[in-house]
């Protein structure tokens, strides 16, 4: 309990090299997700303690989110308007509003941001090694 309150009492005074540190180095619950802490860490700097800041950045991470999923799908399956409604199931989708408006949740937009370029970044590379075709 006394790590968790120093973290996050540390994590308000901005991002410095202590706090990459401890960003990169502590697990909480068990969990290792330097990323979200990076992320709130930021949060902290340009927002302070402002709920408002958090949450906006919460919502800018699910639209690029979508944003990625969109281009990956038409990408793949060349069609633009059944992309873009699974996109926009994927962003008004239940399942997704709790890690949107809950601030600590912020590891799920992590991971699907993580993940969305990964394959976008698979996905491409695999284009061009196979000269535009599937």
């Amino acid at each position: 309990m006394m790590v968790s309150l120093y973290i996050q009492t540390t994590m308000l005074s901005g991002v410095v090299g202590r706090e990459y540190y401890l960003a990169f180095t502590t697990t909480h619950m068990g969990v290792w997700h330097p990323i979200t802490w990076l992320s709130h860490i930021i949060d902290c700097e340009l927002f302070d303690l402002n709920a408002g800041g958090h949450h906006l950045s919460s919502i800018i991470f699910h639209l690029l989110n979508s944003l990625l999923l969109f281009k990956i799908l038409s990408a793949m399956t060349g069609t633009t308007w059944r992309s873009a409604l699974v996109t926009v199931i994927f962003a008004i989708h239940p399942l997704h509003v709790e890690s949107v408006s809950w601030i600590a949740v912020r590891k799920d937009l992590s991971v699907h941001f993580s993940y969305f370029c990964q394959f976008d970044l698979i996905w491409f590379t695999f284009i061009i090694q196979n000269g535009n075709t599937i």
